[in-house]
């Protein structure tokens, strides 16, 4: 008798099948191993350096990111990188410079922790040991596992004997200018002037002068004023900055009175005098005041008011009588000019009747 071998029950089968679909479904394919990040900072594209006083202040910004994307925090150190030039120009080629270039300083530890990625950092270095050179630099970033970024922008300063501080400036107020004059400072090729309206700044730049003096006609009346002046000299790369002077305050006080009216006219008639001047020319004139003397003795007011018209019609004259006129000037603070010189005129009779 023939006997067929066991069979499973279908419902084993089934839960078989269904395990093996889930096992299979549950199974993701194994792929690449990703390789570990270098961790290599990018590079500072606003490298900058200038020579102020005694000192070559180095300027950049930390770089935001590595080379691939990620927060550049990995970054422990900054190196400062020199190469002398033979004259100025332009920097040499960067792979001249990566060869020839020798380490000149460096900023890690405490001095990072007043920035961060993204942030300004700045080192300031003695410029004796670089002085009557002509230096290009870079500076390039270290990670905490060793490695390092490429160069920044290479920049060329020239490194001399820096000028002389200004003395304090002397400053006298004119009718139209603040006059600011120094005594010369020795290596000095110009001067810097700046302005505050607080005597802690800000200070703006007025202006730049090569003579000790400086006129500031940009100001305004009955305000206080704060001035300093800085020296700069030529390098074979662009300026050095030298010394600031003190800081001179002045109160710019308007004490000037207008230029005297001139060119006073008067034309007369039976019955009035018809008086004429030029106008003054400056901006804050308020207006005149008329003169007048019938007795030839002494001049005073015939108008209480100021005319803003450089005219005026006096009808309060009698026949026969000999008057003498002058005009003066006032701006709006009140101050007054001279009296102009004085035109005398005589009122004709009147004519009799008929």
């Amino acid at each position: 008798m023939l006997r067929l071998p066991p069979t499973r029950p279908p419902i084993l089968l089934l839960a078989a099948g269904l395990l093996g679909v889930l096992l299979t479904a549950g199974c993701g394919s194994v792929g690449e191993p990703l390789p570990p990040l270098l961790n290599i900072p990018e590079q500072s594209h606003d490298f900058r350096a200038r020579q102020v006083q005694d000192s070559v202040l180095l300027e950049w910004t930390w770089p935001a990111l590595t080379t691939e994307g990620m927060p550049a925090d990995i970054v422990t150190r900054f190196d400062v990188h020199t190469l002398a030039m033979s004259g100025p120009g332009e920097p040499p080629p960067l792979e001249v410079f990566e060869r020839e270039s020798t380490q000149l300083a460096s900023l890690s530890g405490d001095d990072l922790k007043t920035s961060e990625p993204g942030g300004r950092l700045n080192l300031r270095l003695p410029a004796e040991p670089m002085r009557g050179k002509i230096l290009a630099l870079a500076v390039r970033a270290q990670s905490r596992r060793g490695r390092v970024g490429g160069f920044s922008n290479l920049f060329v300063v020239g490194v001399i004997a820096p000028p002389a501080t200004p003395g304090d400036p002397r400053i006298e107020v004119e009718p139209n200018d603040i006059v600011l004059t120094w005594e010369p400072a020795p290596g000095a090729d110009s001067y810097q002037i700046l302005r505050a309206e607080k005597a802690d700044g800000p200070f703006r730049e007025l202006g730049r002068s090569i003579e000790p003096q400086f006129r500031d006609n940009a100001f305004q009346w009955d305000r206080q004023y704060f001035y300093l002046v800085k020296s700069f000299a030529r390098s074979q790369s662009g300026e050095v900055e030298g010394g600031a002077s003190g800081t001179i305050a002045v109160e710019a006080r308007d004490r000037f009175a207008p230029a005297t009216p001139g060119g006073l006219r008067a034309v007369v008639g039976t019955a009035s005098v018809e008086l004429s001047w030029q106008h003054n020319s400056e901006p804050d004139v308020a207006g005149y005041r008329v003169w007048r003397d019938d007795s030839a003795v002494s001049l005073a007011p015939l108008t209480a008011e100021l005319l803003r018209a450089a005219n005026y019609t006096d009808s309060q004259v009698s026949p026969g009588r000999t008057y003498v006129y002058a005009i003066s000037a006032l701006d709006q603070n009140g101050n007054e000019s001279a009296r102009s010189e004085a035109v005398s005129v005589t009122v004709p009779e009147a004519a009799a009747a008929p």
